[in-house]
């Protein structure tokens, strides 16, 4: 927040051949610890702004800001240098008096009119924090506070006549009183105040603009998870189905071969009866056929109670290769004419009965098995 005053300061009138009026002077000072009316310090690094600043400015009486008829000429030349008067750096300047005023330049002459004030806006410094005056991060106030403000970005915008001469390097629009001191920390206290609360109002107003913002975002968040939730909850009921159908398909095929178990389970019990009744069958066959060669050798003490498939193959096979060597088979001769009356008698011949004593000399024995 810039804010506008004026520095006073004293001049030197110079006519030239040409008839023209220059005013020379310094139309401001700056240094360390220069601290105008114990409220203001101009830094020396300012200088530089306020010569730039200053060149081509308006010159006029009291600045007067609201009538042409206060433009009385204009500053011409600017620069930065060293006061020996004042004993710190400052801008010196050069200013045409362009204005045909018999009256002004007589009070001139006559040193009724002898200083002129730059008009200057700079942006507060606070002296003690370093921070922008008009901030939220300076919490001091020039009335209350042992502090001064430091004049920060310079800027001169008009350079002007005045009634009233003073200090050439120290007072501010004129000479001020205590009274007028004090009235000046009000008013700066005051606009302090001021700037805190229209940045409150504005902290409110962009709260309640935030608020409202963030009102519509959860607005819109919560139409947004409604949906969400409306999408999730279909989806979770086409899944429910899906599942309910996959289940019933699942325990349909288990209940399929459940079935299909069940009866395989019968094929097989049948089967295995089937198998034991053809086992049991055999068995029963080679019983018959080991009494049957155990009669015809005479060998009934091999029979037993408890007769097992592998003791009736084993006693079998040995009778049979006994019934073997006894009886060998014979071949049957071929009947090779017609005129041959019968086949051959040895065929229809009954067979001799060989007691299995009369075998056992074909084969050796060992202990009879119990």
């Amino acid at each position: 927040m810039k804010q506008t005053f004026s520095l006073n300061s004293n001049f030197s009138l110079t006519h030239n051949d040409d008839g023209s009026t220059q005013l020379k002077g310094f139309a401001i000072h700056g240094g360390e610890d220069f601290i105008v009316n114990g409220i203001f310090e101009v830094p020396e690094s300012e200088m530089k702004n306020c010569a730039k600043s200053l060149q081509g400015a308006k010159l006029m009486k009291d600045h007067d800001t609201f009538h042409v008829d206060s433009i009385i000429g204009r500053v011409n030349k600017t620069k930065t240098q060293f006061d020996e008067n004042a004993e710190m750096m400052g801008v010196s300047y050069e200013a045409s008096l362009v204005v045909d005023d018999s009256n002004l330049a007589k009070k001139i002459e006559e040193g009724l009119i002898d200083a002129t004030s730059i008009g200057f806006s700079f942006e507060p410094e606070c002296s003690i924090c370093g921070k922008p005056y008009f901030s939220e991060e300076c919490e001091h106030s020039l009335w209350f506070d042992y502090m001064h403000l430091v004049c920060r970005d310079m800027s001169c915008h008009e350079l002007s006549l005045v009634t009233f001469g003073a200090d050439p390097h120290a007072s501010v629009t004129g000479s001020l009183d205590a009274k007028s001191i004090e009235e000046l920390k009000e008013k700066f206290s005051k606009q302090k105040e001021e700037f805190i609360m229209s940045k409150e109002d504005n902290t409110v107003e962009t709260l309640k603009s935030e608020n409202l913002e963030l009102s519509q975002k959860v607005s819109d968040l919560e139409a947004q998870f409604e949906t969400w939730e409306a999408d999730f909850q279909s989806e979770k009921d086409t899944l429910i189905t899906q599942h309910k159908e996959e289940v019933l398909t699942l325990q349909q095929e288990k209940k399929a071969l459940e079935d299909k178990m069940s009866e395989m389970q019968e094929e097989l019990s049948a089967f295995r009866a089937e198998a034991e009744a053809k086992l049991a069958k055999e068995l029963e066959a080679k019983k018959e056929r080991l009494v049957e060669l155990a009669q015809k050798f005479d060998a009934e003490d091999l029979l037993r109670e408890d007769m097992d498939e592998k003791y009736l193959d084993e006693n079998i096979a040995m009778l049979e290769r006994v019934d073997a060597k006894v009886n060998p088979v014979k071949e049957t001769v071929p009947k090779f004419n017609a005129e041959q009356k019968a086949p051959h008698e040895s065929i229809d011949e009954e067979k001799e009965h060989v007691p299995f004593a009369r075998a056992s000399k074909y084969f050796s024995f060992g202990e009879k098995k119990r």
